[in-house]
């Protein structure tokens, strides 16, 4: 009873480490193959181009079921900025 019930704790403990995987690189990979537009390393340089400033996080973002880049970038100013970047449309802000 015993050794079923340890065979039983593995297993579900192996099922829960691959739906965490899933959870965690499954939605940039879906969103990868959405976009037929800029890269996020694209995105970064064209924000660091345009600012002038210094790159402190990129991640893609699902805002309302779409892909998005948001941008955090430290301004000369120095101020911190977030900039969003619709990769469907080349780049444009929003």
């Amino acid at each position: 009873m015993a050794r079923n019930r340890s065979s039983m704790t593995n297993r579900l403990r192996s099922l829960v480490c691959c739906l965490m995987l899933v959870m965690a690189v499954g939605p940039p990979a879906l969103w990868a193959d959405q976009n037929d537009g800029l890269s996020l390393e694209q995105a970064v340089a064209m924000v660091r181009r345009q600012t002038g400033g210094t790159i402190l996080a990129a991640e893609p973002r699902n805002v309302n079921g779409k892909l998005m880049y948001r941008i955090k970038v430290l301004t000369k100013q120095q101020h911190v900025r977030n900039v969003w970047i619709d990769p469907g449309r080349n780049g444009k802000k929003r």
